[in-house]
């Protein structure tokens, strides 16, 4: 008896799937965004991250008339979700909660990209990086606590971390060397994120970041890029397929003072931030990562792609 009623799926697992299959249906142009997002959004904490997501997914690939509607109404489900306190809300919600406030971060970039159709200007994206450096270490602190535990839960943050950090390198090198209107990471929207469907593996690449370059002074994404934590047998098949990955703990990692290499990134992009004068070997070791980060990009490079050097 113990064993069937362990066998039976949480709350948040049901959830889950509900909102796993109402994306797929989205994903497979069974059913639009704005139907899609109406059916998850008051289905948990979840719903409310995928209806954001669903509807930014198609307002950024033209899949709705209304792409105003749609952005705004993204804004308005993600920016209340990711406020929530984490202590506030069960360890299976974190990521959800983590990830509107990640991708919120982002929106006054993604509404240059999508609305605008211009590279965001410089102060723009200053400030998104501020927001950006102060919520990967509020993350910092659940991740590493959760490091321990053999957990679904503990697997997304940790893998949520990773793709902070190397974002805020990308960000920072656009800020610092490239200029964020020739050079802008952000990260890759919903149907990129899931290879054409959320429930099963299509064989079609997915991704974490896309990084945008000017063509005919419209923000076009140029290079694509999956992040994971570290190696394993599942990312090396993503390389197979041709798709650039960075594996943090292995491809930034120098010489370190704690084990989690995302988290090591973060504060040292917030060392440098409050101390811009007095961390000179903060700045040398980040500068060392993002080379690092560039020629993984390098590497995977199209033939005409633009070439950029730390």
């Amino acid at each position: 008896m113990n064993t069937q009623q362990n066998s039976e799926p949480t709350p948040h697992r049901r959830q889950r799937d509900y909102c796993l299959g109402t994306a797929d249906e989205y994903l497979h142009g069974e059913i639009g965004a704005f139907e899609a997002a109406a059916r998850v959004r008051d289905c948990g904490l979840i719903g409310k991250l995928f209806a954001g997501e669903v509807l930014l997914d198609a307002a950024a690939h033209h899949a709705v008339d209304d792409i105003e509607s749609a952005i705004r109404e993204s804004h308005h489900i993600l920016k209340p979700l990711g406020k929530i306190a984490y202590d506030a809300c069960h360890v299976t919600d974190l990521d959800s909660v983590i990830g509107a406030a990640y991708r919120h971060a982002q929106m006054p970039l993604l509404d240059a990209v999508i609305l605008e159709r211009h590279p965001p200007a410089t102060k723009v994206v200053e400030e998104s990086y501020h927001k950006l450096v102060n919520l990967g270490r509020q993350v910092i602190g659940p991740g590493q606590h959760l490091a321990t535990e053999n957990t679904h839960a503990a697997g997304e943050l940790i893998g949520r971390t990773s793709e902070i950090a190397v974002l805020l390198l990308g960000l920072r090198f656009a800020l610092r060397k490239a200029g964020p209107s020739d050079w802008l990471p952000l990260q890759s929207f919903f149907s990129e994120d899931h290879g054409g469907s959320s429930l099963e593996f299509t064989g079609k690449d997915a991704w974490d970041l896309n990084v945008y370059v000017p063509q005919d002074g419209v923000p076009e994404p140029e290079y694509r890029l999956q992040v994971k934590s570290s190696r394993s047998i599942w990312s090396k098949a993503r390389q197979i397929f041709g798709l650039p990955t960075v594996h943090v703990s292995d491809d930034l990692s120098l010489p370190e003072r704690g084990r989690v290499i995302s988290a090591n990134i973060i504060e040292e992009c917030a060392q440098e931030l409050v101390y811009p004068y007095e961390t000179p070997e903060i700045t040398r070791r980040l500068d060392r990562r993002t080379e690092r980060l560039l020629d993984i990009l390098e590497a995977y490079k199209k033939p005409e792609s633009h070439v950029v050097t730390a």
